[in-house]
């Protein structure tokens, strides 16, 4: 659930904004029904979805995202106050990792994995000229 309050915003509509942010976060820790609460109040796409934005990755330079990954399964988040407004999160399931084969991967992730490959091979080359033609500085 998002509750638009961006940091411009005057005071006593922040105040506004606060006040139903943490009304709507209390009912959802008190066991409301969260799919109702994001129908609702929330101020996103996935009010429509009864609030499900599907599984995310980790990202750490994301406030919201990492308070996901703290959650277990079922549970309600912190009050998230972020720049831009208010998050409240219920986790509903977690996905155990999975391996993708590589031809699903995107572009850049293929770009890095073929960039690791080629440094290993680099490496080894480098040693095992360095092992046939020893280099001595005068």
């Amino acid at each position: 659930i998002y509750i638009s309050a961006p940091y411009y915003l005057l005071p006593w509509s922040k105040a506004r904004k606060s006040w139903k942010a943490w009304t709507v976060w209390l009912r959802a820790r008190i066991g409301a029904d969260f799919g109702a609460l994001a129908r609702r109040f929330s101020e996103r796409w996935t009010r429509e979805k009864d609030g499900d934005a599907g599984f995310v990755l980790f990202n750490p330079f994301n406030p919201v995202i990492r308070e996901v990954f703290r959650l277990k399964p079922g549970q309600v988040s912190r009050l998230i106050r972020t720049r831009w407004g208010y998050w409240i999160v219920k986790l509903e399931e977690v996905r155990p990792p999975e391996r993708r084969p590589y031809g699903t991967l995107p572009w850049r992730l293929k770009r890095a994995v073929f960039q690791a490959k080629m440094h290993a091979v680099v490496d080894r080359l480098v040693e095992e000229l360095k092992g046939k033609y020893p280099i001595s500085v005068p």
